[in-house]
């Protein structure tokens, strides 16, 4: 007989030993597809490979790969790849799994062709079971087959990600868990006296009709009982307060290493993802808060009372031993699914999210257009897919919760019967009975939690590796000598690039490409060209946000890391086309929240950035909201704020790219001049002949190269420093 096409693929989905598996992995970043697909390609041919280690080895930009990327990327990665162009009729006779195009932006892997369906793993949505029609769809007709080398190139690496790996540091962490352990032991000691206690009243009192022993061991139990009740209390207590504790470090150490990071993590993942991140944290404390210390001391007791059940009768416990052991291999089968779908659910879920995100914040545009009912229909075919995810997990949760309560039930019945025959022939007495199938019920109860709770840690590895994406990523390095304590130089620095290159991803073409620039100190230059052509690249190189591949930046003579990156950024202040007001007061935003703000240097730089007048007219004047929405500033107004909180920060180096874009030529040129008085290094974006007029320097890029340096005004360093 021949099982069906649903049925093999439920069986596949299990977990069983020996059997090659195909992991499912989600991608961590919008264009990780084809990293994430090449990933479990590798897991399946026995080479696990960390995407974390594989974003560090291969740099992925916002663009994605390409076909061509994966190809170099796999050679890398020690296999070889060979590109197919393959009909719909063709997909069985590939060698699986293999990659397949998608939608013409995405990748997925083929796991199997069954009939007329396809199963793939889809790095963004899950494991799918589509039809033939449906896949035609999506399908291009490209497929990228991928087989291992003798020799592996990048070494395998795929390291179990667990709490104390994500956790860090976390104070009194091991006082509490001694204690909580303390606790517990002693409840768990109490909890071993009930069968004990029903097995001296069936048989000693009741039997003997003795009433005053009756009340003696009533007497004594209750007492028990309190005590029982006094633990359970301050072990609740202590629990509570330790998770409370434990989560306030966890989330403070957590968002000390986010703000650490740099930019271009935050470039390649949406905010609603990062959020989820940190949302993961709060769904481990609320499992981790369910007793976890009971969990282990359940397990060992557990051993303490099946000892107990086998001096009462080796054959009963070696039953209930099988029944244990049954219900634990249903719990391990149906793990590995489980967390797949678990994690399809985290993702369907930050999808959902970061749409309704993205539509709030683009409400304007989707009006204009008459698009409403379009994002309603998207928006809610995600809620689908989300509903749909939950589902899923439900229904084999279900499964699995029936399966382990037939097979303890059936074994309850068995116990029941064949200790109730040891009662009639006289093997057992009747108190015996009765503690007998009480020591067995709290066996059950104590195996089923810890297993219940060791299985749940497994599953939380899902969330765990959605923290370990934050906390595993390697952070901005801090300089040898803290920035505030070293004293601000009364000279600006001079810049000097050296043949730098720059690109955004992994086998992409350069940005910038062979650049050398000299910026001396107090110079004043443009930079112009057409759009794309790299300015805003290298403005953020010039900021330290970002670091060439090729070649260096020097200040003052020294390498940036030298300098120390944190001191270079006090000596820097800028205004680049992404930067935006926080939720707060105009003061707070051009303070950016300092503690003890100077309003005085606050209105001296507004007037400087001309807002301060537009401020005035403004009913609670500096105390006006300034958040990013809702706090009816004009764009020109906005981008004078964002000069004078630039202008706060008392740079010696000030560097805006197209910050004056939505300002009137009158405004514009009033700034320039403000600023042009000031002792300090200018770098400035423009494309305005009113703006390029008044520097020092133009230089024009075009390609990631300067084509033209011209100088209008000879300022030399000597004539600078004398002039101060």
């Amino acid at each position: 007989m021949t099982l069906s096409h649903r049925a093999q693929d439920f069986l596949g989905s299990l977990s069983f030993f020996g059997r090659k598996q195909l992991p499912l992995l989600l991608q961590g970043a919008t264009a990780e597809c084809g990293l994430t697909c090449l990933a479990m390609v590798a897991s399946f041919h026995g080479r696990p490979i960390d995407i974390a280690e594989l974003r560090r080895s291969f740099p992925i930009s916002t663009r994605g790969l390409t076909l061509r990327s994966m190809i170099a990327m796999a050679s890398r990665m020690g296999f070889s790849s060979r590109p197919l162009k393959v009909p719909m009729s063709k997909l069985a006779e590939l060698v699986m799994p293999c990659v397949l195009h998608w939608d013409m932006k995405h990748f997925v892997v083929l796991k199997s062709v069954r009939g007329d369906t396809l199963v793939v793993h889809d790095p963004a949505a899950g494991r799918r079971k589509i039809s033939f029609d449906e896949a035609s769809r999506h399908f291009t007709g490209i497929a990228l087959e991928v087989s291992p080398l003798p020799t592996e190139i990048l070494p395998s690496k795929r390291v179990p990600i667990g709490f104390t790996d994500v956790v860090g540091t976390v104070r009194g962490a091991a006082p509490a868990i001694a204690l909580l352990l303390g606790v517990g032991l002693v409840a768990q000691l109490l909890s071993l006296t009930g069968p004990i206690m029903i097995q001296w009243v069936v048989d000693e009192a009741v039997s003997t009709t003795n009433s005053d022993l009756l009340i003696t061991i009533g007497i004594g139990f209750s007492l028990l009982v309190a005590l029982h009740a006094a633990i359970f209390c301050a072990r609740s207590w202590v629990s509570t307060n330790s998770t409370m504790q434990l989560m306030m470090q966890w989330l403070s150490n957590t968002f000390a290493h986010l703000v650490r990071l740099p930019t271009s993590y935050f470039e390649t993942r949406n905010p609603a993802d990062i959020v989820a991140r940190f949302e993961s944290i709060s769904a481990v404390r609320r499992i981790l808060s369910q007793q976890f210390t009971d969990a282990a001391l359940d397990g060992v007791f557990a051993v303490v009372i099946l000892a107990t059940m086998f001096l009462y009768s080796p054959a009963l416990a070696a039953i209930s031993l099988a029944g244990v052991a049954l219900c634990i291999a249903i719990k391990a089968a149906f793990l590995r699914r489980l967390r797949e779908l678990g994690a399809e659910q985290l993702l369907a879920e930050s999808q959902q999210r970061s749409y309704l995100i993205e539509t709030a914040r683009g409400i304007q545009s989707v009006k204009l257009f008459g698009r409403e009912a379009q994002r309603h229909i998207a928006w809610e075919n995600k809620l689908v897919d989300m509903v749909n995810a939950e589902t899923r997990a439900a229904r084999l949760l279900t499964l699995q919760q029936t399966l382990i309560f037939l097979s303890s039930g059936i074994e309850r019945v068995i116990v029941v019967v064949l200790a109730g025959m040891a009662v009639v022939d006289r093997k057992f007495t009747a108190g015996m009975l009765v503690a007998y199938i009480s020591y067995r019920e709290q066996l059950f109860q104590r195996v089923l939690l810890a297993i219940e709770r060791a299985f749940d840690y497994k599953l939380l590895s899902v969330h765990f590796e959605r923290i370990a994406d934050v906390v595993h990523e390697v952070r901005e390095p801090r300089d040898e000598i803290a920035a505030e304590a070293r004293p601000r130089s009364e000279l600006p620095p001079t810049i000097h690039l050296e043949n730098i290159s720059v690109r955004a991803g992994f086998d992409e073409p350069w940005i910038l490409k062979g650049l050398s620039l000299q910026i001396d100190r107090g110079e004043s230059i443009v930079l112009t060209g057409p759009s794309g052509s790299g300015k805003s690249t290298l403005v953020k190189v010039l900021v330290g946000l970002s670091t060439p591949q090729e070649g260096a930046m020097r200040v003052d003579g020294k390498t940036l890391k030298s300098y120390g990156v944190e001191a270079y950024r006090r000596e820097v202040a800028s205004v680049l086309q992404e930067d935006h007001l926080f939720a707060g007061s105009i003061l707070d935003n051009i303070s950016f929240f300092d503690l003890d703000p100077d309003m005085e240097e606050i209105e001296r730089c507004a007037r400087a950035a001309a807002i301060h007048d537009d401020i005035c007219r403004m009913p609670m004047g500096y105390f006006t909201f300034a958040g990013t929405v809702g706090s009816g500033l004009s764009g020109g107004q906005k981008q004078r704020i964002l000069i004078a909180r630039a202008l706060y920060h008392g740079p010696s180096i000030l560097i805006l790219d197209e910050a004056t874009s939505q300002l009137d030529q009158a405004s514009e040129r009033r700034i320039m001049e403000n600023i042009r008085s000031m002792n300090i290094t200018r770098v400035t974006v423009a494309h305005r002949q009113e703006t390029i007029s008044l520097a020092d320097r133009v230089v024009r890029i075009e390609h990631g190269e300067i084509v033209s340096d011209t100088r209008s005004v000879e300022t030399t360093e000597i004539e600078y420093e004398q002039s101060l």
